[in-house]
Parts: structure tokens; C-alpha cells; sequence
């Protein structure tokens, strides 16, 4: 059974599996009427194929329709959609991610924010962290998006902050010992850094976040001068 309270820990054979039925309720998802959008786009003749896939969809920029196909995929409410195993965590957070991502894009970020509060803290090690690897089972873009929904879903623009350095100590440490993914982590860690400027906006810091900009390393590729514009 799906436990709405917190996440679970199935026994699957002699491996333990991390349970994440909770995040499969079709509940936790709003639905996305089509009040909102406006009347020329929903009578347009470049209306998504009912039967496209959610790649299909995202690679066509139809970020409504695939906010839309995620969750039917997570919930196993689509026509076509099979009943998503509770413990392939890879494919739930693939999905998850979608359905966030693609809100945001569509101007629905208090939806989103909303509905990330199902996965409550992503640090408790005990429900996100594989116990065989060791290794975090979130995708990193997920783990990122979350600090900042979470923050405007909870009120706290502090926290986003407090968020992003955390994740920042876990970049670096990644980037001092595993020499072969050290430009991807240092890469993340330039990110992060932009993103910690964009929440001292969000809470109204100007001159801080100014500050913390100029004192982001130049990369080499121009980022730095785009994230300070």
C-alpha cells in the first residue's frame, strides 16, 4: 500500500528498494484547466498529437501538455499509462523533474511549489540515500530545482540560501575526489553560485547579491559575464 505519510523501505528479494509510493498519489498533483491559457493558443491548429510521447513533447516545446503526461505516467492515469513500480526511483524522479521543470515554464510555479512539498527534505539520508552505493538517489537538477520551489512553497527565501551552500559543499567535495567528473561538479558549483545570487533577489538583497556576483570566478566561457547581466 502507498503511505501518505512518509517514505518507506520495501524488502524486494535481498536487496532493500526505497518505497517512494508516496510520491505517486494522484492527489499531491493539481490539474491544469485550460482557463489560464490564452484563447488563441487553446483554438490553435498546433495543438500537441494526443498520442505523442513525453519526449516527443518536450522536444516540441509543449511544456503543458508534457507538465500533463508526467503526471499521468506518475499516477497511472493516462489512458496508455502502466502503474510505475514504487521502487524504480530513477524513473519517478525522471518524471517528477518533467512535471516540475515544465510547470515553471509555463508561469504555473506556484503549482509547483506546491506539489514539491510531497518529497519533504531531501537530506534525510534514510529515505534518498542508497544503502548499498551510498550515492544520492535524487538527480542533481531535481535536488536544484527543489531548493527553490521548496523556499517559495515554505515562505523561507533563507532557506534557498542555506540550501545552496549546502549543495555547494557536496560540489566541491566532488570535485576534489572524482577527477574524471571534476569539470561537470565544478561546472554545478558555478551554477549553484549563480542560483545563491538569485535568491539573495529573491529576498530583496540587491546589493548583496551584486556583491556575491562580482566575487564568482570567471570560467572562461562567458558565463560569469551572462549571470552578472
Amino acid at each position: 500500500p502507498r503511505n501518505a505519510a512518509s517514505p518507506a523501505v520495501s524488502q524486494v528479494g535481498e536487496a532493500r528498494a526505497k518505497d517512494f509510493s508516496f510520491l505517486l498519489r494522484p492527489d499531491i498533483y493539481h490539474p491544469l484547466t485550460p482557463l489560464n491559457v490564452p484563447l488563441a493558443f487553446r483554438n490553435s491548429p498546433k495543438q500537441p498529437d494526443p498520442a505523442a510521447s513525453l519526449d516527443e513533447l518536450l522536444a516540441k516545446g509543449h511544456f503543458r501538455a508534457a507538465a500533463i503526461s508526467a503526471v499521468q505516467q506518475l499516477t497511472g492515469s493516462g489512458l496508455d499509462s502502466n502503474v510505475v513500480d514504487p521502487t524504480d526511483s530513477s524513473r519517478i524522479f525522471s518524471l517528477l523533474y518533467t512535471r516540475l521543470a515544465c510547470l515553471t515554464l509555463i508561469d504555473a510555479t506556484p503549482l509547483a511549489a506546491h506539489e514539491v512539498k510531497a518529497l519533504e527534505d531531501l537530506n534525510n539520508a534514510r529515505a534518498y540515500v542508497d544503502d548499498a552505493t551510498g550515492e544520492h538517489l535524487v538527480p542533481w537538477e531535481l535536488r536544484v530545482l527543489n531548493v527553490r520551489l521548496q523556499s517559495l512553497g515554505f515562505g523561507d527565501p533563507r532557506r534557498a540560501v542555506m540550501s545552496y551552500h549546502e549543495l555547494a559543499r557536496e560540489a566541491r567535495d566532488r570535485a576534489k575526489r572524482d577527477e574524471a567528473a571534476r569539470d561537470l561538479w565544478r561546472a554545478r558549483l558555478h551554477d549553484l553560485g549563480v542560483k545563491v545570487a538569485g535568491a539573495l533577489v529573491d529576498m530583496g538583497d540587491l546589493p548583496g547579491a551584486a556583491h556575491h556576483l562580482a566575487s564568482l570566478h570567471d570560467t572562461g566561457d562567458a558565463k560569469v559575464v551572462l549571470s552578472r547581466a
